[in-house]
This record gives structure tokens, sequence and C-alpha cells, in this order.
């Protein structure tokens, strides 16, 4: 059973990438120092990613999520660095960061731009284009915000010298200056001011949007539920599912979100949370009545989910479990279980992040 998926590429936890600019202070290569091996900047698996600015293989703290590029050529990669991330020298921030990979640079690609986020700035996990440009030919980037409960919009320009703006400019540790999408109101839970000065505990992570560019859906996931923005070129209405029922005790941790279109092509049928703490992906119908219908079991720890280019099947990582589940969306079942163990006597502890 596991030959016929051979096709299908998991990347794992581990993945190592991007980040380093020119920073006025050390390179990420300086403080992260990188030993290749006999000689090359190659590791078991094949060769690093270079840094087009700095030369040196790029560096990137935790990354979690890969996204890319809706312009017809799909010509890049944006790299979600989370994680604790980056610091260049002693007194700077720790410095999460989205990477920008050319695929179309030669002779290999290469990490062409880098945003940074220093704390509390953050980008984690979520991010998402959409799309269609607008009439300057940009893509806007959503990207999920962590702890300020911020959805960032960034505005992508294929074919330019820095795609992503606004950039980072010469200080590393300045502020974010992007735009962005307070979601603090869906908080549910009482704020404590012993978590991050009061700010009510939302914390975004997977983002998905829907064909027509118009609704974003967010997993919350310390608010154990799932947001909706609604009319996002417009005046923004913003609902909330809860996902955890009526047990108050149940934690769900949502993690990311996928979407089945409906058949007019424009709107949503149905929403899909991985619940990472629950080993269930949980169904959300779509439409005006929003509401939770029912939960498919995975294994333990669904993190990242991906469709098939026909959408006619979920592909989901097992965090805990080194699997892979496959979800029909037309019957809303696990109709089959990708192992991910490099060896079958091995103890669980791959622990597949991506996908």
């Amino acid at each position: 059973m596991r030959r016929r998926w051979l096709t299908f590429i998991l990347l794992g936890g581990l993945l190592c990438l991007v980040v380093a600019g020119a920073l006025g202070s050390r390179s990420a290569a300086e403080t992260l120092p990188l030993e290749p091996l006999q000689g090359k900047a190659e590791n078991p698996a094949g060769r690093l990613l270079i840094d087009a600015t700095t030369r040196q293989p790029a560096v990137g703290a935790m990354t979690v999520d890969f996204v890319r590029s809706p312009d017809s050529a799909g010509r890049y990669l944006v790299a979600v660095n989370s994680g604790y991330g980056l610091k260049f020298n002693a007194g700077g921030k720790n410095l999460q960061s989205l990477a920008v990979i050319d695929l179309q640079a030669t002779p290999e690609p290469q990490v062409i731009q880098n945003v940074y986020f220093p704390q509390p700035n953050s980008a984690n996990v979520g991010a998402v284009f959409a799309p269609q440009p607008a009439a300057d030919g940009a893509y806007t980037l959503y990207v999920a915000g962590g702890v300020e409960n911020k959805i960032w919009l960034f505005q992508f320009t294929p074919n330019v010298r820095q795609p992503l703006a606004p950039a980072s400019g010469s200080d590393p540790n300045a502020p974010v200056k992007a735009p962005f999408i307070d979601i603090s109101a869906w908080g549910a839970a009482k704020t404590d001011p012993r978590y991050h000065d009061g700010l009510p505990p939302v914390y975004p992570t997977g983002l998905a949007i829907a064909p027509d560019g118009n609704t974003l859906f967010v997993a919350n996931n310390l608010d154990d539920s799932l947001g909706i923005i609604e009319d996002l070129r417009g005046g923004r209405k913003l609902r909330r599912i809860a996902l955890a029922g009526g047990n108050k005790q149940q934690t769900v941790y949502p993690y990311s979100v996928a979407v089945w279109p409906a058949k007019d092509g424009r709107n949503v049928e149905k929403i899909y949370v991985s619940a990472w703490n629950e080993a269930q992906i949980i169904v959300v119908k779509g439409g005006d009545q929003a509401r939770v219908s029912k939960g498919i079991p995975v294994g333990q720890h669904p993190t990242a989910m991906l469709w098939n280019r026909a959408k006619t099947r979920l592909y989901v990582a097992n965090s805990n479990d080194d699997s892979v589940s496959v979800i029909d969306p037309a019957t809303d079942s696990e109709i089959g279980r990708i192992n991910t163990k490099l060896n079958e006597k091995d103890p669980v502890g791959n622990s597949p992040e991506g996908l």
C-alpha cells in the first residue's frame, strides 16, 4: 500500500533553510557556523540553499511552512521560520522570519530576500496568498502573527528584486511595518497579565483562504476556535466557531486549516481544522450557518494538511504518529495511513510536521 504513495513527498520537521541578510553585524552563518561535509556545502540530503546577499548557506530557525507564489510560473517559495528565532548579535532580539526563495535563480534556487520579525512581532506557522492579484500585479500575503493576535498583510510582486513589501531595512531589529488585522476580539478566555501583558490568548497559526479571495480562515491555537474573516477587501466581519464543544476542560489546540471549495468555485463548502490535541480533523460546514459537523479520527498530533491537485484527497501529517493520514472529502473519512518511519522497527520520533 505504501508504495502507491511514493510520489507523495513528506518534508520532516527539521528543514534547514533561510535567513542571512546584509545586517550590518555578524551574518547568520557566522553566528551559527556550518562545517561543510568533505569540503563541500552539502549534507546527506543534497545541496544547501545559499543566500544571494551573503553567499553563505542560508539558515532558518525551525522552518514550519512553505507557500508557493500564485503567479503563473510559481516562481517563488516563501518559507516561514518560526520557533525561538535567530539572534545576530548579543544586544539584538530573537528574530523569526519570512524567506523568499527564487526557484528560477541560476545555477540553482537561492534565498533572495528575508523579512525579519523581532520579538514580540512574529510569523507563526500560517501563511497564504490571495488567489488573485490587485490591479498593480501584487498579491496579498497573509501571515499569522502569533502572540500579538495579528494577521499581517504583505504585498508580493513577482519578478522584482525584493518581491515582499514592506521589506526589512538595514536594522533587522526594527519593528515590522506591515499593516495587520487585529483578531484579539476572538479571545473567549479571560485575560491574564502574565500572558503577554494581558493580551487575549488567541494565537493564530494556520491560515486558508476562499477561492474568491474574500474570506480568510484562521486556526486559533490557544482559543480552541476557528476564526472567519469575511469581506477581506471591505469591512472585514469577524466570526468565531468554537471547536472544543461544551467541555471547558477540553483543549483542542487547532493547528492548520484547509478549505474544500463549493461547486460554484468561489465559496467554501467545508473547512478542515487539524486538532493537535485531539488526534482528529474537525470538519466545519461552510456558509452563513457555519458550524462543526463532525470529527475524523487520525494519528496523534495532526499538524500540516495538503490537498492533491484535484482536491479529492487531503493529506494530514501526524506528528506524534510518524504517519500521514489520507482523507476522502466526499465521505469525510480516513481511507489510508502512510507510515513515514525510516525503519519499521524504530520507535515513534520522526515527528513529521510539513507536507
